[in-house]
């Protein structure tokens, strides 16, 4: 029908798909398609973080640093979440390296 704005696609990432349909119209045109290499440090521990990232494929290792140098995992973030949680908490930084898998 002439006058319609084009639908919006479905986003593959599910905390996307699970807004409401006006919020997600809202969003969607804010939101740009990334490629991300395997092994890329997205968030590196303790720098400013910028944007938040919504996976719709792989998923995103959280790891920390443990004194003797070694990382250990301590969370993963697939299609039903997104990294950079610490922007919507109030802070622009975090002590956890996010790694993408």
């Amino acid at each position: 029908m002439a006058g319609r704005d084009p639908p919006t696609p479905a986003p593959r990432n599910r905390l996307l798909l699970a807004l409401p349909s006006g919020d997600l119209a809202r969003l969607w045109p804010s939101l740009e398609s990334i490629e991300l290499a395997s092994r890329q440090i997205i968030f590196p521990s303790g720098e400013p973080i910028a944007f938040v990232v919504f996976p719709e494929t792989g998923w995103f290792s959280c790891l920390v640093t443990l004194e003797e140098g070694d990382a250990g995992e301590v969370g993963l973030i697939g299609l039903e979440g997104m990294a950079g949680l610490p922007l919507f908490c109030g802070d622009d930084r975090s002590p956890i390296e996010t790694m993408v898998q």
